[in-house]
């Protein structure tokens, strides 16, 4: 199930799914499969009602497939992309037909909410053709033939950029610069923009106007959207193409970054770093300005199976941090490390190692608990959730717990943050219970492996947090 659905959550499993895989492990040459609750001949294939099959003849009665018809996809995306829908392959778009029309408008909406984190959601499409008037026609030919003798106001027009004054003022508000320093920075010093920068500076300061534009662009002539496009090329400064170019450039690296991360992570993985990012830990770290660090010290054996480890560990971190760009900030990014520590075979003596030498530890990094690899951690590498430990020195009662290395940062990360936080609220929202060991033991015991028995492994999927 990893990358599909976007990170959606995951209904519980139906009892009827076991009672199909115990079917197709079942050596009996006289198997009967009732499950599908439709009835079977001999061979295992649909047995037909001589009443339909008067009816309607040798045709099939099989069930469809899990995706559905290919054919009606294919008639779906002819109706809704058009001229498009012979260009969308690959990866561009994944489509399923669905059993329930309310159940896929459900889903669609979840997925629009949690990606927005907007509860209200409207639609409307708007098919109606545009055309340019003579003015703006007049206008475009001008920029393509002469742009020389273009003002800054019609060169704005055209690319579609508000007055100076309120694009500095709309830049400010989201994120601080004007938008002629935004674009400096964008040519000087591309590497240091946010992704939050790399999208003003590419799509523009004016909220959702890019969506805006797309759906008015498409409902043009062919013609007069070429002409546009040629006429927005044209009227756009080097200075400003050379900051776009840049930008782009800068966000594709982060976005090829997501584009790993989604691959590696299952939905329970996307759900549960989502989660973690509503908790505000990000601007908590970011206030401790006497500190130029935060993390986790994190105890290894220094032995070979130790090294390709620890990198899978930091690759999995990469990918946390870098899940959902829009959401992460660059600076919280930068400070977070994991501090390495060897220790001896015996983890036994880890609490008193952590307690005799946490003073020397950089400041900002957790004092409160460490993590720790062991040999049945490293041992876990080939399974589809390789674990560290975390331990807390000074709980006596508890025994360790075992992390995920993909919910290290934010999802764990997030939760320890939690106990420095004022309210009762802000330590537990958006989840149920507070982040002490005990209860992250608690949360653990509802995590499962493929066959569904307990791991103990923390996270358990979001709905049990």
């Amino acid at each position: 199930m990893a990358n599909q659905y976007l990170g959606l959550p995951i209904k519980p499993s139906d009892a009827a799914f076991g009672l199909m895989a115990n079917f197709d492990a079942d050596s009996h040459p006289n198997k009967v499969s009732l499950i599908a609750g439709a009835y079977r001949d001999e061979r295992g294939k649909p047995w037909i009602l001589p009443s339909a099959k008067e009816r309607l003849g040798e045709t099939t009665h099989e069930y469809l497939g899990i995706a559905g018809s290919p054919v009606f996809i294919d008639l779906a995306k002819d109706l809704l992309f058009g001229p498009l829908a012979a260009s969308l392959k690959g990866d561009n778009v994944a489509s399923i037909q669905t059993v329930s029309g309310t159940s896929a408008n459900h889903l669609a909406a979840t997925f629009l909410a949690l990606s927005f984190r907007r509860r209200a959601i409207t639609v409307n499409v708007d098919r109606t053709p545009l055309f340019l008037d003579e003015a703006t026609l007049a206008l475009y030919n001008r920029a393509i033939n002469d742009p020389s003798s273009l003002t800054d106001a019609e060169r704005r027009t055209i690319t579609n950029r508000p007055p100076p004054e309120e694009e500095d003022s709309l830049c400010r508000a989201a994120c601080g610069l004007s938008f002629s320093e935004l674009i400096t920075k964008a040519i000087q010093n591309s590497d240091s923009l946010t992704y939050k920068e790399g999208h003003l500076v590419t799509a523009g300061v004016v909220p959702n106007q890019a969506g805006r534009l797309l759906d008015e662009r498409v409902r043009l002539s062919p013609e007069e959207r070429d002409l546009l496009h040629r006429a927005n090329a044209a009227a756009t400064t080097e200075h400003l193409k050379t900051a776009k170019e840049n930008a782009q450039t800068v966000n594709g690296r982060r976005l090829d970054a997501k584009s790993a991360a989604m691959k590696a992570c299952t939905n329970d993985d996307l759900r549960n770093i989502r989660y973690a990012l509503q908790v505000p830990w990000q601007q908590h770290v970011l206030d401790l300005t006497e500190t130029s660090v935060c993390g986790l010290v994190i105890y290894f054996l220094e032995i070979p199976e130790t090294a390709p480890f620890r990198e899978e560990i930091k690759t999995a971190i990469y990918h946390g941090l870098y899940l959902y760009p829009n959401l992460t900030n660059d600076a919280t990014v930068d400070k977070f490390t994991l501090h390495w520590e060897v220790y001896d075979t015996d983890p036994a003596s880890l609490p008193s190692q952590f307690l005799s030498s946490r003073n020397e530890f950089p400041s900002g990094l957790r004092l409160d608990s460490f993590l720790y690899i062991d040999q049945e951690s490293l041992n876990s590498r080939n399974t589809p959730r390789p674990f560290v430990w975390l331990w807390e020195p000074s709980n006596e009662t508890t025994k360790p717990l075992k992390v995920d290395i993909k919910q290290i940062c934010p999802t764990l990360y997030a939760r320890l943050i939690q106990r420095d936080l004022d309210t009762d609220r802000a330590k537990t929202w958006p989840y149920r219970h507070t982040s002490q060991l005990e209860d992250l033991h608690r949360a653990a015991s509802f995590s499962r492996n493929a066959n569904w028995e307990q791991d103990w492994i923390w996270p358990p999927p979001a709905r049990y947090m």
